[in-house]
């Protein structure tokens, strides 16, 4: 959807039988960039960098997400309430980004609560692989590129600090030493 085709071919034959093969690996981004998500007991708060710089953004409850283009720049913020009823708009916002665009994710509260399956599924079609077993008010991040794998993902249960996602950033460095958080990332 929104792409090139890899490969086309239409051969006539007699058995009728038509195949196609491709293959495409998706850019990795090479700027650094983080996300950090505080659990509701915490003091819900989201901070996101980017080329080791803070977004200036003002995130409200539920998934948080920058888009960001090929050399780091920020083309758009959004917050989608999915503990109220914005699965919709996250599935249509997910939904119209090319693949292979970056995508910076992390939760404000309780996004779980009426997150449709459908929503999930588009998170998870950004690389996610925890998305789908949130505790109530755990603190969630995602750095994650559209049709390709996550590069950092974190999940904190509610009464841990804070879940932090990081690539290419020390996020000690902003925010002072961290208590134990669930971490899982690829490169």
């Amino acid at each position: 959807k929104g792409g090139a085709a890899l490969a086309e071919q239409t051969l006539a034959s007699e058995s009728g039988v038509a195949s196609v093969a491709a293959t495409h690996t998706l850019a990795v981004p090479t700027f650094a960039m983080a996300a950090e998500s505080k659990t509701y007991s915490e003091g819900p708060e989201v901070k996101i960098w980017v080329k080791g710089e803070p977004l200036v953004i003002a995130p409200k409850r539920g998934v948080n997400m920058a888009v960001l283009d090929e050399v780091g720049a920020v083309t758009s913020f959004a917050s989608f309430d999915t503990h109220a009823a914005d699965s919709e708009a996250l599935v249509a916002a997910v939904g119209a980004l090319p693949f292979g665009t970056t995508v910076i994710m992390a939760s404000l509260d309780e996004i779980k609560g009426n997150m449709s399956y459908a929503a999930a599924q588009a998170i998870v079609g950004c690389g996610a692989r925890l998305i789908h077993s949130l505790p109530y008010r755990a603190a969630y991040t995602l750095i994650g590129v559209k049709g390709g794998a996550a590069l950092a993902e974190s999940v904190a249960e509610t009464g841990v600090s804070r879940a932090e996602a990081s690539r290419g950033i020390d996020l000690s460095v902003y925010a002072g030493p961290t208590t134990t958080t669930t971490m899982t990332t690829t490169t």
